[in-house]
């Protein structure tokens, strides 16, 4: 569980990045990131669970999934603001 002085903060939390995490299987719940733009995953080679809470990333412009080999689950989302969407290898 987040600690609370961090958790009211990720309603301001406009960019995460945590490509390159070798050893991260699923992301971080969403709920309280509805300001994130811009999520960079790439190279996350053991990410096999997009978290069902991304929906609530309604400003999300960048989604960025590039070489996630092993992803399994995505949810079923309406991010209507995505302009960029990269799932290449």
């Amino acid at each position: 569980m987040l600690h609370f002085n961090l958790a009211k903060h990720l309603s301001f939390l406009r960019k995460l990045a945590l490509s390159e995490s070798v050893n991260l299987m699923r992301t971080p719940d969403f709920t309280r990131m509805s300001n994130l733009e811009y999520l960079y995953l790439a190279g996350c080679v053991s990410l096999e669970e997009v978290d069902n809470s991304l929906g609530y990333c309604g400003k999300l412009i960048r989604l960025d999934l590039g070489w996630c080999s092993s992803l399994k689950r995505f949810p079923c989302v309406k991010l209507e603001s995505l302009e960029y969407l990269d799932l290449t290898g």
